[in-house]
């Protein structure tokens, strides 16, 4: 189940303020899924003056990854992206 992006924001907002968190992994496997929703998330992040101040890591999937979303990982901050492989 999807949180909404203001709740998601508020937790993050949480996290830096009681425990001073830098860095926060996203464990979702459809974080790089929805664009939009990436989007969002930056969004809110600038609006609650977050963006910048702390990194983010995440799990990816090459075949969504075009230079569009790199680019929207970097505006994010999100310094590791981990790829599962199979063969």
């Amino acid at each position: 189940r999807v949180h909404s992006v203001p709740y998601v924001v508020k937790n993050i907002q949480y996290l830096i303020a009681n425990y001073h968190v830098t860095h926060i992994s996203i464990l979702d496997d459809l974080f790089v899924y929805n664009k939009q929703r990436v989007r969002d998330l930056i969004e809110g992040l600038e609006k609650a003056g977050i963006l910048g101040k702390i990194t983010f890591e995440c799990l990816g999937r090459a075949s969504l990854i075009d230079d569009e979303f790199c680019q929207l990982l970097q505006k994010m901050n999100m310094k590791i992206i981990n790829f599962g492989f199979c063969y």
